[in-house]
């Protein structure tokens, strides 16, 4: 009687869809929430380029010296991210927005010609660590905490405008020039007595 019910209960399929149900959710868990992790860091990404934009912006503007133009830009990006929204995106353990650059960037993209050589502005380093997941049956997104997984650097190049110190510097050198073209200049006065800029160089 015993080895009767022992084989029903192994030919028995009562509960089969049970596991099916278990597992489809279970995938279906994973797949949604890799599918919510993706758009979010893709939301976040596009804020933490405007606020790269922001700051190359800011160090595009001309100034006293490009040192004044970097704080500037420095201090903006401080700005957006240590207040509203932007602070409680990036000042959390699953985004981040750090160490901004600004200034010359052109040695890491060489170029032949220098008139070419145009990026100059902003880069600010994005980390994504909510992209390291641990997912039941999908798996690990990574097997290191600190892998670069979800790591980019945000770029925005501006250029940047002639500060007054090298317009003074520009026009002053010119001016001698010009004294220089004759002998009949030299009696002219030197660019430090005479030397008045307009709105540019």
């Amino acid at each position: 009687m015993k080895s009767v019910k022992r084989s029903n209960i192994l030919k028995s399929e009562e509960g089969i869809i049970s596991l099916d149900f278990i597992f489809a959710l279970t995938m279906a868990f994973g797949f949604a929430a890799i599918f919510f992790v993706m758009a979010l860091t893709l939301a976040t990404v596009e804020a933490g380029q405007y606020i790269t934009f922001a700051t190359a912006r800011t160090f595009h503007g001309a100034h006293e010296n490009q040192n004044m133009q970097r704080d500037l830009a420095l201090e903006k990006f401080e700005q957006l991210t240590g207040s509203g929204i932007f602070s409680r995106i990036f000042n959390q353990s699953w985004f981040t927005l750090k160490n901004p650059q600004v200034g010359d960037f052109n040695g890491q993209y060489p170029e032949s010609d220098p008139d070419n050589a145009i990026f100059v502005g902003a880069q600010v380093e994005y980390r994504a660590k909510v992209l390291n997941m641990r997912l039941p049956v999908v798996g690990n997104t990574t097997e290191d905490d600190n892998s670069p997984v979800g790591s980019a650097i945000l770029n925005a190049y501006l250029m940047r405008e002639v500060t007054s110190a090298e317009c003074r510097d520009f026009n002053s050198q010119r001016y001698e020039k010009i004294r220089k073209l004759d002998s009949k200049y030299d009696e002219l006065p030197t660019a430090s007595a005479t030397l008045v800029t307009d709105n540019g160089c």
